[in-house]
């Protein structure tokens, strides 16, 4: 197993405390995020009744970029004065699960989305508990492999990257299936896992911004290559980008955020 400091987040309090609460992970899933909220919160859905709210946390990594987070409220968590605290700009613990769901578009294609599931909440408005704990991104997964890894590598660094898809139960005999990134020499490790092979990973939730293009017409390929170059040279200041945004042609093309997990470890618990 991975040691438990590890998932202890550099001794953070608020991570010690709920440790080992089943009610808000399990023991397949957990995520801890510190961060700023960065997007107003709204209603989002209902399912059985139960009403539930989303909103977007910004966590800023130890080299400066910024990874935003959505997140999803059930009203059972989201109190009436917890609803009133929630405010952009105001910093926030977060804990759950990291989940997917599946959802159709116009045409009737499925598209995987992701989110995570906050069973815990707490504002942070101490400016001694604030400068203790710094933003944070952690999540732990024990899952299966359910698809072949694809080894490559990445356009603007050139360094490998392995590919999986992990597929992780829930106690609703469900799964969540997380798109997770290897780097390095442990991508030419992870490229030889085999599907139905167990593993556990730790690492954290990245967000990245990208171009979806809708046209193939030759005469557009120019103005595509222009929008992706800007995107992978801006998207790292999503701030900077949100100021002075690419006016992109809706015929053409749209800008969209894929979500994944940058793996730091893995290792296989069960061989084929």
């Amino acid at each position: 197993m991975l040691e438990k400091r590890e998932l202890e987040m550099r001794g953070s309090e608020i991570l010690k405390e709920l440790e080992g609460n089943s009610e808000i992970f399990s023991d397949v899933n957990k995520t801890f995020i510190v961060g700023i909220i960065e997007k107003k919160l709204r209603y989002n859905h209902k399912y059985k009744q139960e009403k539930f709210f989303k909103t977007r946390i910004e966590v800023i990594r130890n080299s400066g970029i910024s990874d935003f987070i959505p997140v999803i409220i059930s009203e059972k968590v989201l109190t009436k004065s917890l609803r009133k605290k929630i405010r952009v700009g105001n910093m926030v613990a977060v804990a759950g699960r990291f989940y997917s769901f599946n959802t159709k578009d116009k045409d009737g294609k499925t598209h995987l989305k992701l989110c995570l599931s906050a069973k815990y909440i707490k504002m942070l408005k101490d400016e001694s508990i604030i400068e203790k704990i710094p933003t944070t991104n952690i999540l732990y997964l024990n899952g299966f492999i359910c698809k072949e890894p694809v080894l490559r590598k990445t356009q603007i660094s050139n360094q490998y990257i392995t590919d999986l898809l992990v597929a992780v139960n829930r106690p609703s005999n469900e799964s969540d299936y997380i798109p997770c990134i290897v780097w390095n020499n442990t991508a030419k490790w992870a490229q030889n896992l085999k599907v139905g092979e167990e593993v556990e990973l730790y690492g954290r939730i990245q967000s990245r911004q990208y171009f979806k293009k809708f046209s193939d017409r030759p005469e557009h390929q120019k103005y595509i290559d222009m929008c992706k170059k800007r995107i992978n040279s801006e998207y790292i200041q999503y701030r900077k980008y949100e100021e002075n945004p690419i006016k992109i042609d809706p015929t053409i093309g749209k800008l969209k955020m894929a979500y994944e997990v940058s793996v730091i470890k893995i290792q296989r618990l069960y061989q084929k």
